[in-house]
């Protein structure tokens, strides 16, 4: 969930009667050489949450909701990320309190992971077991991956949002303290943490083995951010890029681990070895568009970058080259948020 000024319902009723995106068969995407799920949010407390699958094959993209058009009910509310771990595509859904498991081939339901508060972020630590942060909590779950239900969970105050495995500990971004947690995922026990100077929020590795993060004052308005960079260790601060105000929460690296990026407005792209916050975007974004999120196809390093639009009617994705050239859009849910690169 996001936090975002409530629309008026005249808007609401005007933007639903716009022209339905056209409908495609979804057929077995993990056989399939190449393509891009699509999780879209949906609207706070209206269950339209969804997930759109692009295909490289044949260029479609598939709006419908894969998971209802499957399973005859509906995803639920704010689908916040996705994550496919043997098989199967781990959905988490934020204001529904729980994370619907389904086959990654077919996206039929296999199990409802409860028990959960306002869950953000999963990631597998072991074949059997997997860490889920939250909005509420004050904790990271634990997840049992054979029993798909919460078992037990870690101390840890604030807001956890995205969570990386890195030199054998998992860091933990947090929006609400200024600090990065370190958690040993062998005794599930909260071993350290990095002072930052501000809340971080989401985290990539460069090419030099290297963990970056951004941090930013994102639940203030105007606010100041930064990339972090690690030592090797993992746990002093190696250098510190001041980026201004408003570069949102979202950072990605490319395939060659050569260059960051992050969404200020336009979408930014950094290399590794500079000091200096880049001056002009790497890609403009033009008229209407609302660039929200962004992910990169980790082979060739196309970046995917989303459009949500006014909040209220479908959102886009635009494609761009390595280099930035514009290659196709397509067609998504309501609020596209985050990409999983099949």
């Amino acid at each position: 969930m996001r936090y975002r000024v409530i629309l008026c319902v005249a808007l609401v009723y005007l933007t639903s009667c716009k022209e339905e995106i056209p409908r495609r068969s979804f057929e077995n995407p993990t056989f399939i050489a190449k393509g891009v799920f699509v999780t879209n949010e949906g609207n706070f407390q209206w269950g339209n949450a969804s997930v759109t699958y692009y295909d490289f094959a044949d260029s479609v993209a598939n709006a419908t909701d894969l998971f209802a058009q499957k399973n005859n009910r509906p995803l639920g509310d704010i689908c916040q990320s996705m994550y496919i771990y043997n098989g199967k595509a781990y959905l988490v859904l934020n204001n529904s309190s729980k994370i619907e498991v389904a086959d990654a081939g077919s996206f039929v339901s296999l199990a409802t992971i409860s028990g959960l508060g306002s869950p953000r972020y999963f990631l597998p630590v072991s074949s059997y077991k997997a860490y889920v942060t939250d909005l509420y909590a004050n904790s990271v779950q634990v997840v049992d991956l054979q029993q798909n239900k919460v078992v037990k969970q870690i101390p840890l105050r604030g807001w956890t949002e995205e969570l990386l495995l890195y030199q054998g500990r998992v860091y933990v971004t947090n929006l609400r303290t200024n600090y990065l947690y370190l958690i040993n995922p062998q005794t599930d026990v909260l071993e350290d943490s990095i002072l930052m100077g501000m809340p971080s929020a989401s985290l990539a590795i460069d090419k030099n083995n290297q963990l970056w993060a951004l941090c930013s004052q994102v639940l203030t308005q105007s606010a100041s951010s930064k990339l972090v960079c690690l030592s090797t260790d993992g746990k002093s601060i190696n250098k510190t890029i001041d980026l201004g105000t408003d570069a949102g929460k979202i950072l990605r690296s490319s395939p060659s681990g050569e260059y960051l990026y992050y969404i200020k407005t336009h979408v930014y792209r950094i290399g590794i070895s500079d000091n200096t916050a880049p001056a002009n975007p790497f890609i403009y974004k033009s008229g209407s568009q609302n660039f929200y999120s962004l992910g990169v196809e980790p082979i060739s390093g196309a970046v995917f970058v989303s459009d949500a639009a006014d909040y209220i009617q479908r959102g886009k994705v635009s494609c761009y080259s390595s280099n930035g050239v514009f290659q196709y859009m397509f067609n998504s849910g309501i609020i596209p948020g985050n990409f999983w690169f099949n």
